[in-house]
């Protein structure tokens, strides 16, 4: 959990703040923290929809138009319908890019693969819609 919070969140907040000057950011850290949540709940919503590891694959690196709709939920709900208005499209985007270009090791280390998260016991089964 602690790689989705830190390493995968990052990377999402980087793939936005693309083509923006030295000074501009596109999202404040209280936005950031937003999107560390939402990837735990998509990582856990895959977990729980998903039973093969091929499965789970396909919905990370290429998402059905259902499980573009649950991600656009979930964003929606953790952001707040402000939020969602200027920055939902761009997290989604953002997400859907930083997913498509993990590589094996990442999901690993993500969790998505195992039953639980290795470093978290308390969200084991914890999905909220």
């Amino acid at each position: 959990m602690r790689h989705i919070k830190d390493v995968v969140s990052h990377r999402v907040c980087s793939k936005m703040n693309e083509g923006k000057g030295p000074q501009e950011v596109a999202i404040d850290p209280a936005t950031a923290i937003l999107i560390g949540k939402v990837l735990i709940k998509v990582v856990l919503l895959i977990k729980d929809c998903r039973g093969s590891n091929t499965e789970r694959e396909d919905a990370v690196r290429n998402p059905s138009w259902s499980d573009l709709g649950s991600l656009k939920k979930i964003v929606r709900k953790e952001l707040g319908w402000f939020k969602y208005i200027l920055f939902g499209a761009k997290i989604i985007r953002a997400i859907r890019d930083v997913g498509s270009s993990m590589d094996n090791n990442e999901l690993k280390t993500c969790g998505l693969y195992a039953e639980n998260f290795p470093d978290d016991d308390y969200y084991n089964g914890y999905v909220e819609l």
